[in-house]
């Protein structure tokens, strides 16, 4: 007789082909979703935390999280053993660089030639009097961030001025670090002498040169060793975000400008003592008339 109570049903069987069907579906799933977090992460972006005071004051010493971008550094050195990719000859070479560099040189040149004798009433002046380096090494303190030289960063190989995260060359680890030298450049090091680096090397140091290992300790490190550029800083949110490319950070109030607080000097590929750009340039105010 019925009790008034509620009707239970007896569980529900399953066979043996749901069962797998379930568990493989899952499995499967399982599997897909691993397969695209690591594809994305190797490939295309990732997400790290930066610890130590070598990049101070550009990243704290701690708890600073950044986003690293691969994609276009796999679009552009993943190509490496092509050895008709005319991209990674331009990087990676430091004679390619040098005519890449002497080239640009006398297009600003002449450039900068032509407007001076527009703008002087007729008279002719030669080319001598152009003595000015055609890139700028402007530092990031001075430059207000904008989405389109992240746009420009993303569109373009690597530079010097880009923030990377790289491989330690000695040890296991990463590191993160400036590039501040790309093959053919010249590096002054004190008490050491001239050294110029090497074809498929670049030349790294921190923002806190007082406070931080890297190529002055062990040298140019290979290319292959970079993971990837980074960025933007993800957390903390505080100030601007975004990475710059460009000169380190001026160093803070009350550090003296020696050879440990400053870095190495680094002279561009084809540099011949032009007088180097390295502040922002400012527009003289127009008079209404």
């Amino acid at each position: 007789p019925s009790s008034g109570g509620p009707i239970l049903s007896p569980p529900q069987s399953y066979s043996y082909e749901e069962i797998w069907d379930l568990y493989s579906s899952v499995f499967t799933r399982f599997v897909l979703a691993v397969g695209m977090v690591h594809c994305f992460t190797e490939y295309v972006a990732e997400i790290t935390l930066c610890e130590g005071p070598s990049m101070h004051p550009t990243l704290k010493p701690s708890g600073e999280i950044v986003l690293i971008d691969k994609f276009t550094l796999n679009r552009i050195h993943g190509r490496a053993r092509r050895r008709n990719d005319h991209d990674v000859a331009i990087i990676s070479q430091g004679e390619e660089r040098l005519k890449r560099a002497l080239q640009r040189q006398e297009a600003f040149e002449k450039q900068q030639l032509s407007a001076q004798n527009a703008s002087g009433n007729g008279k002719t002046k030669s080319l001598e009097l152009v003595d000015e380096w055609h890139e700028p090494r402007i530092s990031v303190s001075d430059i207000k961030p904008t989405w389109s030289m992240v746009w420009q960063a993303l569109t373009s190989p690597l530079s010097v001025g880009d923030v990377v995260v790289l491989e330690h060359p000695n040890r296991k680890g990463t590191v993160c670090k400036r590039v501040l030298g790309l093959p053919g450049d010249t590096v002054l090091r004190p008490r050491k002498g001239l050294l110029i680096v090497p074809d498929g090397h670049m030349w790294v140091e921190g923002d806190n040169p007082a406070n931080s290992s890297d190529s002055r300790t062990y040298g140019a490190v290979p290319m292959t060793l970079i993971q990837g550029r980074v960025l933007c800083r993800i957390w903390p949110l505080r100030g601007n975000a975004l990475l710059m490319r460009g000169a380190p950070p001026r160093p803070e109030e009350g550090r003296g400008r020696s050879a440990a607080t400053m870095g190495y000097t680094i002279l561009p590929a084809g540099y011949e003592g032009q007088h180097i750009v390295k502040t922002v340039k400012k527009n003289p105010a127009s008079t209404a008339t």
